[in-house]
């Protein structure tokens, strides 16, 4: 959650008017959480590069950072989850 909370943080901090929710929920399968920003979001023909080792949708010299999403996957599956984000350049994006 850090992770997902730390990247909403840095893709909204050139948006006017940056929002950021965290929420959860129950469902028949456990619990959903979720972190949703207004931020700069991406084109959804990239949703698995995310998730990939050693990969990124945005130069490091733009947006500073580790590129550790896919070790917030890992984790996610270790402890039997599922982890996928859903968005639209200039959208924002919720990461469930």
């Amino acid at each position: 959650m850090r992770n997902l909370l730390d990247n909403a943080i840095k893709f909204t901090g050139k948006t006017p008017n940056p929002a950021i929710t965290i929420g959860g929920e129950p469902t028949p399968q456990g619990y959903k959480l979720w972190v949703q920003d207004n931020g700069i979001g991406f084109d959804m023909r990239f949703h698995d590069r995310i998730f990939d080792i050693f990969q990124r949708l945005h130069l490091p010299e733009e947006y500073p950072g580790t590129g550790m999403d896919w070790l917030c996957a890992k984790a996610v599956v270790r402890l039997v989850g599922k982890i996928w984000a859903d968005s639209a350049p200039g959208c924002g994006q919720p990461f469930s």
